[in-house]
């Protein structure tokens, strides 16, 4: 008999990894505030999983703000590069800002 090839397991992914890769702290910690005044990462604490999706794959607030309408560069970057993510990575993401990410470390 042919010998079973068992498939690799894949590592779990890493929202914090994703949120330097994707480059949230590019606009919302990294840029002074006098160039973008995007909100702090820890804004996503009081987004549910439903609410951080619409907002990342649309750019629509919870609060129905239609960023990418306004111009916004969140917006922008939700429609064009962030609604691209799987859902993985997405639920990946959301988890690290709800419980990994401080307001200390954005700073």
């Amino acid at each position: 008999p042919a010998p079973t090839q068992v498939a690799a397991a894949r590592p779990p992914i890493s929202g914090e990894r994703l949120v330097y890769i994707v480059g949230c702290v590019n606009c919302h910690h990294q840029t002074p505030k006098e160039i973008l005044n995007a909100p702090p990462l820890t804004v996503v604490q009081s987004y549910s999983l439903p609410e951080f999706r619409k907002l990342v794959t649309t750019g629509v607030t919870r609060d129905g703000r239609d960023m990418y309408a306004q111009g916004s560069i969140m917006g922008i970057v939700a429609r064009e590069q962030l609604a691209h993510l799987t859902e993985d990575e997405m639920v990946a993401i959301h988890g690290f800002l709800q419980k990994g990410w401080t307001a200390e470390r954005g700073t």
